[in-house]
């Protein structure tokens, strides 16, 4: 949080670097805290979204690297135990800050210094904001690549910066050897309401979010007498009367609908009883912690401390859940989940709508009125046609949609004219444009390509500098259409870099049967039948839920 402008925040951004293989912990001086554990370590972890969001996809993991440094550590008695629950006070605020936006923060590791390491001392009064952030970028490229995080945030216990509070680097998100931030979080800050504040300010430059004063020409309503991206800081006691200027709300709605928050994105999962996302969790001991907003093994419900269940600016309360128990409230026998309905804490009737489709490949989900969960969200099985493309993770993978969400309503799927091999690769690894009406935002995490080709016309691509496990908006899409087959049918897709036979990809996902009246096999191989219709093959009059296979793998995430 600072008095800086946007542009001067993109001035001080990282330039590229290679995350190392190792990093060398001084004995003693840090204590590094990873929840990443085992697969048969790690618990299925399920969000509570009991209240509506704002956004069209999700729901958005953002797994963050949090450094204590050595300030923070002493402010909390240095004791390794109180840093945890003040990180855990922390971050729970924040998340209940971005819950309206599908977005949740999961601490991937919690590095704690409890005294100043060599080289990289945060709480040097010398130092300015600037030098600060710097130094949190140059730290992050020590951090071995196995500990998987999308940005790094800094606890920074030391007095404020003048009137600088925080500073991160703007638009970085899911690059992470750009991604950083810090937040002061002294003495001064009283309470964790302000650095939670803070931290959630910081997070959203990341995203993308500029200062409310920083759009011109925009009047940028806020629903409470202080806005989370004022550029000035407000000190706070309770976190629910800051809210969301309508300037944030559209910027970090179209980031998170937009191509270019792959890293926040989890892959479908696999059929469990809950959702088994194995996510890592920042806490000292495997048992469940009320008042994380996170639903754990043994909790009925989790709306994020007392706080979170009375609900902030622009939510509604959940009067279903008891929030220092973690249990159902009185009467109720459901307080969380997209089938329970809050205003009665009883599950949907039949046939309720609880998961929209998002896309042409995607498919609804309905409640089976006796259950709070929401069935697990399936798709079109890949390789299903949607127009001139095909499904592929449950999203019509489409080159042209591709180029225009990145340069404008003009550009075009420049891959028939543009020249294949090094660097660009096949029709099916490089995204390669034309016609382009907007500019790119070029930066740590995006450089662009021209290329002329011989007939005059310009071929623009994109490089990305993401995690080597996230796929970027750089490459063409999966489903997208490529080379037409020798049998003239252009039953053709792109998929993994590759282009492959769409009716090859479709069968294997094998169906149970036929599905008549408009039903579709899902990626599960059952029909999945419109309203009206029910399973097994949509042929009879009914609810229009899913078939029984799929109502049993519930989960509680989307």
């Amino acid at each position: 949080m600072k008095l800086e402008s946007a542009q001067e925040r993109l001035a001080r951004r990282i330039s590229s670097m290679t995350p190392s293989k190792v990093a060398q912990m001084l004995g003693g001086s840090v204590q590094l805290r990873r929840s990443r554990r085992s697969v048969s370590q790690n618990r299925a972890i399920r969000l509570d979204l009991s209240r509506p969001v704002l956004t069209r996809h999700g729901p958005f993991i953002l797994q963050l690297y949090i450094i204590a440094d050595s300030g923070f550590y002493q402010i909390q008695a240095s004791s390794s135990s109180a840093v945890i629950d003040a990180v855990q006070s922390i971050v729970s605020i924040v998340n209940n800050m971005y819950r309206r936006f599908n977005v949740h923060i999961v601490v991937s590791a919690l590095e704690i210094h409890t005294r100043t390491k060599y080289g990289y001392d945060f709480t040097n009064q010398r130092n300015n904001a600037s030098s600060t952030l710097d130094l949190v970028k140059k730290y992050s490229k020590q951090i071995p690549e196995y500990i998987e995080f999308d940005c790094i945030h800094l606890l920074n216990g030391r007095p404020y910066y003048g009137s600088t509070t925080g500073l991160a680097s703007l638009m970085t998100m899911c690059s992470r050897r750009d991604c950083a931030g810090f937040s002061v979080s002294s003495h001064k800050s009283g309470i964790f309401a302000t650095t939670g504040l803070v931290m959630a300010h910081e997070l959203a430059h990341n995203l993308g979010v500029n200062h409310d004063d920083e759009y011109p020409g925009r009047a940028c309503g806020c629903p409470t007498s202080a806005c989370v991206m004022s550029s000035t800081a407000h000190p706070i006691t309770d976190w629910r009367h800051i809210g969301w200027s309508s300037c944030s709300v559209d910027a970090l709605v179209d980031f998170l609908d937009s191509g270019f928050r792959h890293c926040l994105l989890l892959p479908r999962p696999e059929s469990t009883a809950w959702g088994d996302f194995r996510l890592p969790v920042a806490a000292n001991s495997p048992t469940a912690v009320c008042g994380n907003g996170i639903l754990e093994p043994g909790e009925a419900c989790d709306c994020g401390g007392e706080s979170g269940c009375r609900g902030g600016v622009g939510d509604s309360s959940n009067v279903c859940c008891d929030a220092a128990t973690c249990q159902l409230a009185g009467n109720a026998t459901c307080a969380a989940g997209r089938c329970c309905d809050l205003t009665v804490c009883q599950p949907h009737q039949t046939g309720t709508v609880c998961r929209a489709a998002v896309d042409q490949c995607d498919l609804p989900e309905f409640c089976d009125g006796t259950g709070a969960a929401c069935p697990a969200d399936v798709a079109a099985r890949d390789g299903t046609p949607c127009g001139s493309n095909f499904c592929a993770g449950g999203v019509c993978g489409s080159a042209l949609a591709l180029c225009q969400l990145l340069w404008g309503a003009t550009a075009e799927d420049a891959r028939a004219w543009c020249p294949l091999g090094q660097p660009f690769g096949s029709q099916c690894e490089k995204l390669m444009c034309a016609n382009l009406r907007s500019q790119f935002p070029s930066g740590p995490g995006a450089s662009c390509h021209e290329v002329q080709t011989s007939g005059g016309r310009s071929c623009t691509a994109v490089g990305c500098n993401y995690s080597p496990t996230v796929r970027g908006p750089d490459l063409v899409p999966n489903g997208a259409r490529c080379d037409v087959d020798s049998a003239g049918s252009g039953e053709r897709m792109c998929l993994d870099g590759a282009c492959q036979s769409a009716s090859g990809v479709r069968n294997r996902t094998v169906a149970t049967g036929v599905c008549y009246n408009g039903g579709v096999v899902n990626t599960r191989g059952n029909c999945h039948c419109p309203a009206g219709f029910d399973p097994p093959d949509c042929l009879w009059p009914g609810n229009g839920v899913a078939s029984t296979a799929d109502q049993r793998a519930r989960q509680e995430v989307v």
